[in-house]
């Protein structure tokens, strides 16, 4: 109904105001393309007072990913850029001067640190990035490179909990195993870690520069939780965590202490949201299995109508 299709305008639009800010991992069209669908409804979303939309949207990214941007910007989206143009601000996540390295000799790493307002009557933040930290409780940002082509880059975000020592979340971008993502997540509360091919296809991965299913879960091996996600489109069956996992089970003691000390694994899915990483994603992982055997029985309907229609028969 009409009323019915107003209400999901109204909730996309209300979804797009929350967004506080945005952070590209790399230049990789699957990664970036979906910010000129966000301003288009951020642009609505202030032209229609929606609460949120007021305020401006820092984009962080590599530089080259910011230039192209602004050519897209410039050349393809020039209305576009008209009603949303003072309300963006790009922030370059490798320029100036990085915390390590930057010249080839070292990875990058670039910190944004929240420079909280004491109570000294200094009123707003300082720019619209350190405003949304403020919004968000989060303390710091940082971005690190990692393995993978494009000016790839990761993340680290802090964010405040006053019962306990910050929270603290990793994002792996697009990566094969590496360094500096290792380092970003040992005792991390949540890692969200790419695993684009299954278990047995490390060759395939190392090719793509990408990680398998048990590479994720082992870079995250000291991390409270790992949610895997950016699974391949070439394979419709879910990767087996299980057996990556808990293939130690049948080890000796010091095999199962290891297994003891493994993080919460969960896979993600387009549209999740997991509120609390202990309670959550405890289900989450609990219900992996219900997943893989839905996704199963999609793959074997698959070897009839959906294959003849992938093979363009």
């Amino acid at each position: 109904s009409g009323d019915a299709a107003a209400a999901e305008d109204d909730a996309m639009l209300a979804y797009a105001a929350s967004i506080d800010v945005v952070v590209i991992s790399h230049l990789h069209a699957d990664h970036h393309l979906g910010v000129f669908v966000l301003l288009e409804l951020r642009a609505l979303a202030r032209e229609r007072c929606v609460a949120g939309a007021e305020h401006a949207l820092p984009i962080v990214g590599p530089q080259a990913f910011l230039d192209f941007f602004r050519r897209m910007m410039r050349d393809v989206f020039a209305d576009l850029w008209e009603r949303v143009a003072g309300a963006v601000v790009l922030v370059p996540c490798d320029e100036g001067t990085p915390a390590t390295g930057g010249d080839g000799a070292a990875p990058w790493r670039r910190e944004f640190w929240h420079e909280r307002r004491r109570e000294t009557g200094e009123g707003a933040a300082a720019s619209p990035l350190d405003a949304a930290f403020e919004r968000l409780g989060v303390t710091s940002l940082a971005m690190f490179q990692v393995d993978h082509p494009a000016f790839a880059f990761g993340a680290e975000i802090c964010i405040a909990d006053r019962s306990s020592s910050p929270f603290r979340l990793v994002f792996s971008g697009d990566t094969q195993p590496c360094a500096t993502l290792t380092a970003a997540c040992a005792g991390a509360d949540l890692v969200i870690h790419e695993a684009t091919f299954a278990d047995g296809l490390e060759a395939e991965a190392r090719a793509k520069r990408h990680s398998t299913v048990g590479e994720a879960i082992a870079a995250a091996s000291t991390a409270r939780a790992v949610l895997l996600n950016h699974f391949s489109q070439r394979y419709p069956k879910l990767p087996s965590v299980a057996a990556t996992s808990g293939a130690d089970d049948a080890e000796g003691g010091d095999q199962q202490q290891h297994r003891q000390r493994r993080p919460t694994v969960g896979v993600a899915f387009d549209l999740m949201c997991v509120p609390s990483v202990g309670r959550d994603m405890a289900a989450l992982e609990a219900a992996t299995p219900a997943f893989q055997a839905l996704l199963e029985e999609y793959d074997r309907w698959g070897d009839g109508t959906s294959k003849r229609l992938r093979d363009g028969a």
